[in-house]
């Protein structure tokens, strides 16, 4: 039996033509400019952001101390009375005594720097609570109670605590205008001097 005969050719078969491609610009060309745009805007909103809260710390702290210093004039000037030169004098008594504090924190470990520091922060928290006494009783009087506006009558307190008097009704205000006068004494500069540091740091990072 002879093999069947070859199908006749018929001729060349032309392929598809492709599907037409669609350009990448047209599919994701649109979106990226738009996402570094949004980028772009992005960065400085975020700068802006931090550097407003920046300021706000800093400006938070800056009352802080402001109020410290506000409360150790009162305090050194108490004796003498308030006047421009004796204000000014417990100005930069408050300044130079912020400064030594915070350089003895650098030295505690050695007893002489910290026999020195633990003098300092007394003076300073006792400044600040003869300062800090009188304006409370005028601006918030249940703070202060019925206690005595001139520590030095504050002497029941600590013959009360020896043992040999009952211990005064005002004890508790006493104790609360004494942790706020450490509270003032001890956080005010370090406040200030953290908050100032970050507002200078996130403005160096301000974007070009």
């Amino acid at each position: 039996m002879s093999p069947p005969p070859a199908p006749a050719d018929a001729g060349p078969v032309e392929p598809a033509p492709p599907e037409p491609l669609r350009p990448a610009s047209a599919t994701r060309g649109s979106s990226a400019p738009r996402a570094s745009a949004r980028s772009r805007r992005r960065a400085p909103q975020t700068w802006r952001d931090r550097m407003l809260g920046e300021v706000f710390f800093f400006l938070l702290g800056l009352g802080v101390w402001l109020s410290n210093a506000s409360f150790t004039v009162l305090g050194v000037t108490a004796p003498v009375g308030l006047t421009p030169l004796t204000g000014l004098l417990g100005f930069l008594f408050h300044v130079l005594l912020s400064r030594a504090e915070l350089s003895l924190w650098y030295r505690w470990r050695d007893p002489w720097y910290l026999l020195l520091l633990v003098g300092c922060v007394l003076v300073d928290a006792g400044t600040t609570l003869v300062g800090l006494l009188p304006l409370a009783a005028t601006w918030l009087p249940g703070l202060v109670g019925t206690t005595p506006q001139n520590v030095l009558d504050w002497g029941h307190l600590v013959t009360a605590l020896g043992g040999t008097t009952s211990v005064p009704a005002w004890w508790p205000n006493a104790l609360l205008l004494v942790a706020m006068s450490f509270a003032f004494a001890l956080g005010s500069e370090r406040l200030l001097r953290r908050f100032s540091r970050g507002m200078v740091e996130t403005w160096q990072e301000r974007p070009g």
